[in-house]
Order: C-alpha cells, then sequence, then structure tokens
C-alpha cells in the first residue's frame, strides 16, 4: 500500500517522465499525486497515460501555475473522488479488507487571499465526513518564515506496514 506525493513544478521535460516511472517501479507505487505539473489538457493527459495507471483525476493549471494530478491503479485500491476544486482532489480510498479513509491532495494558491477558498473547502470536507483523513501536498503557507527548508524538489512517500 504506497503513496506517492510529488511537487513536480513542471511536468512537460522527459526527464520528469523517466524519473516518476522509476519511482513508480521501485516502491511499487499504488496512488500517486502529483501537485504543480503546470501543464493541463491534451499534453497533461499524454504524460498521464503514460506512467502507468488504470485510473486518474486531473485538475488543470491556471496558465502554468498549479495543476493537481491523482493516479491510482484500481485492481489494488478503490479510489471515489468526491470532490474537486481548483486547489485539491479530495477521495475516499480503501484497500480490500480495509475501512475506508479521506485523501485530500493538495496545491494551494501561493497568494493568501486566493487560499481562503482552499479553508472553507477543507472545513466543509470536516464537517461531511467522520472517516480518518490524511491531507498531503503543498499549502503555500506557513507559521514561521524560519519553518522554511530551502531547496527546489518536495515529496511525501507514505507506506503503510504489515
Amino acid at each position: 500500500m504506497d503513496i506517492l506525493c510529488w511537487n513536480a513544478r513542471g511536468a512537460a521535460c522527459t526527464k520528469f517522465r523517466y524519473t516518476m516511472m522509476k519511482l513508480i517501479h521501485v516502491h511499487r507505487v499504488d496512488i500517486l499525486f502529483v501537485c504543480e505539473p503546470r501543464i493541463g489538457g491534451a499534453k497533461a493527459l499524454d504524460v498521464v497515460k503514460s506512467l502507468g495507471f488504470s485510473c486518474f483525476e486531473v485538475v488543470d493549471p491556471i496558465g502554468y501555475s498549479g495543476g493537481l494530478w491523482l493516479l491510482w491503479d484500481d485492481n489494488k485500491v478503490s479510489v471515489e473522488v468526491i470532490g474537486t476544486i481548483d486547489q485539491t482532489i479530495s477521495t475516499s480510498i480503501a484497500w480490500p479488507g480495509q475501512n475506508p479513509w479521506l485523501f485530500t491532495a493538495i496545491y494551494a494558491k501561493p497568494c493568501s487571499s486566493k487560499r481562503e477558498k482552499l479553508w472553507d473547502y477543507l472545513n466543509f470536507v470536516s464537517e461531511c465526513h467522520q472517516w480518518p483523513w490524511i491531507l498531503v501536498g503543498d499549502f503555500n503557507d506557513m507559521l514561521n518564515y524560519d519553518d522554511k527548508l530551502g531547496g527546489v524538489i518536495g515529496f511525501l512517500y507514505l507506506r503503510k506496514q504489515g
């Protein structure tokens, strides 16, 4: 049961596709979340379909900013998309024999006033569902500036043991 979350900061280059294919193979990823691919439409669908997952949900970027891709193998995991907005994809997820739980993939707008819509949406989801909930992605927000750690690549790899 493996989930890989990656802040791509652009997915149009060949290196992105090669890196993703390698990570998917090495870690036997069941669910892949890519935020900030910065490509949409037919070009995004071409890349998404090349990654080898049977199902996907895509939220196109606005211009060249943002975007969300959630991909999964429906032979291994049940994923039901319960809602999307321009900054999130929310789903219920269940592996065979397991209880469902919520998964929200996020790429928040860098502008704080535009993030208000995201916080309102997340509040709504929390009021509607009582399942365990995991939120992943790029919130583009910090409590303190000292929280910022440099670098340009961000990812999160989740693996359930046992």
